[in-house]
C-alpha cells in the first residue's frame, strides 16, 4: 500500500522511467527493471551506451545554448533524477538558470518535485507533454519560465514512445509559442531492427516502440536554423564530425539535433 500522498509503485513489470534510470546508473529502479534490461542487453549490448550518449548530447547541446545566452530550460519527459541532474549541469554554466522538469509519471513527479523544491528556479510539473496548454498553465512552469524570453525546449529520448504525427505536433507546438532565439534540443533512438523494436517496447512498458528516421527528424527542424553539425548520431554530433554511422549490422543509434528559432522575416 502506498503511503498517504505518495503514488503507488507497480513493481510487477518494468517501468519506462525506472529502466532509463538503471541504464544511466541511477538507483531508482527495482529487480524487475534491472532483469528486463539485462535480458535485452544480450541482444542489444549497445543499449546502455546509447542512453549515456544521449545524456552526453543533452549536456553538450544545453552548454551551447547557454553560450548563446539561453538561461531557461523546459525538460519534457524528464524521467527520474539521476545525478548530475540536467539543472546541475546547466547551472555550472549559468548559475541563475531556471529549469522546469515535466513528466506524466506520478512517481517521477514525486521524486523530482521533492528534490527541486529546495532550489529556487528549479521546478517540477506533472503533465502530459502532448498537452501544450496544460503544461504551460502549470503554476510551477508559469513561475519559472518567461515565455517573452528565449528558452530551450529539451525533447530527449522520449519520442520513441510517440507516433511521428504526435512528435511533429509536440515539437511544432512548443516552438510556435517560444520567441525567436529559442532552442529545440532533440534526440531519439533510431532502431532499424524490427524484432529489437518489439523487445524495446516490452522493456519500456509500451505497446509500440516508434522509430524516427533522419527524414522525420529533419521535418521537425524545417522552420528552425540547425546548429552544427546538424542531424547526427550522438558521438558524431558531440565531436562536430556530423553524419550517421555506416557500419553494417548495427541495430541502431541515438539520432540527435539542435536548432534555433529564427527571427521572423
Amino acid at each position: 500500500m502506498a503511503e498517504a500522498g505518495r503514488p503507488m509503485i507497480d513493481v510487477s513489470k518494468p517501468n519506462n522511467a525506472r529502466v532509463y534510470s538503471y541504464l544511466l546508473g541511477g538507483k531508482d529502479n527495482f529487480a524487475v527493471d534491472r532483469e528486463a534490461v539485462e535480458r535485452i542487453l544480450i541482444r542489444d549490448p549497445g543499449l546502455k551506451r546509447r542512453a549515456r550518449l544521449n545524456r552526453a548530447f543533452v549536456t553538450g547541446a544545453t552548454k551551447r545554448a547557454i553560450r548563446a545566452g539561453i538561461d531557461q530550460f523546459i525538460d519534457l519527459g524528464s524521467g527520474l533524477p539521476v545525478h548530475p541532474w540536467a539543472h546541475e549541469v546547466i547551472r555550472l554554466g549559468s548559475p541563475l538558470a531556471r529549469v522546469a522538469y515535466v513528466d506524466s509519471d506520478p512517481v517521477v513527479f514525486s521524486h523530482t518535485n521533492a528534490c527541486a523544491a529546495v532550489e529556487e528556479g528549479i521546478v517540477a510539473a506533472l503533465a502530459d507533454i502532448r498537452d501544450l496548454d496544460a503544461v504551460l498553465a502549470e503554476p510551477a512552469v508559469h513561475s519559472a519560465i518567461d515565455l517573452s524570453q528565449p528558452a530551450c525546449v529539451i525533447l530527449a529520448a522520449v519520442c520513441h514512445l510517440l507516433p511521428p504525427a504526435e512528435v511533429a505536433e509536440v515539437a511544432a507546438g512548443y516552438m510556435r509559442v517560444m520567441p525567436a532565439g529559442s532552442w529545440l534540443v532533440f534526440s531519439t533512438e533510431h532502431i532499424t531492427d524490427l524484432a529489437l523494436r518489439a523487445q524495446l517496447a516490452k522493456l519500456y512498458g509500451v505497446d509500440r516502440f516508434y522509430d524516427h528516421c533522419q527524414e522525420i527528424v529533419a521535418s521537425l527542424f524545417a522552420d528552425l536554423d540547425l546548429v552544427a553539425p546538424g542531424i547526427s548520431e550522438a558521438r558524431r554530433w558531440l565531436s562536430g564530425l556530423g553524419g550517421v554511422p555506416a557500419e553494417p549490422g548495427q541495430p541502431g543509434y541515438m539520432l540527435c539535433a539542435a536548432g534555433v528559432k529564427p527571427l521572423a522575416s
